[in-house]
């Protein structure tokens, strides 16, 4: 599991329209996934069929190596939840928890700043 989005330091005014992005690694399509933010009542992620964006970057970085995989191809293991219109500067955490099919359950945490 990678949250892709957010990390680290965080502009405010780079958040409107933003969303929390989760890559839980072969997912399956009836994976349950969570985001709860700080001490918010956990909230259902969708998921999508995209490319990760910390893949795009990665891959992006790697231009100059010709033997490089040369594109982010689009997965179905990306979960999204818009991330909350009044966030408030500070120090954030992010608790990510996923449910697959057969009833395994995973976690992750990251902690982010919005300054």
């Amino acid at each position: 599991m990678r949250i892709s989005f957010p990390v680290g330091m965080v502009p405010s005014d780079s958040l409107a329209g933003k969303e929390f992005i989760v890559n839980i690694f072969n997912a399956d399509p009836g994976t349950s996934v969570t985001c709860q933010l700080d001490d918010h009542q956990p909230l259902s992620m969708k998921q999508h069929r995209m490319s990760d964006p910390f893949i795009i970057q990665y891959v992006s970085q790697r231009e100059h190596f010709p033997d490089w995989i040369n594109k982010a191809v689009e997965n179905t293991h990306i979960w999204t939840l818009p991330l909350p219109q009044n966030l408030s500067t500070g120090t954030h955490t992010i608790k990510i928890n996923a449910v697959d099919v057969k009833g395994n359950k995973y976690e992750g945490f990251s902690i982010f700043n919005v300054e």
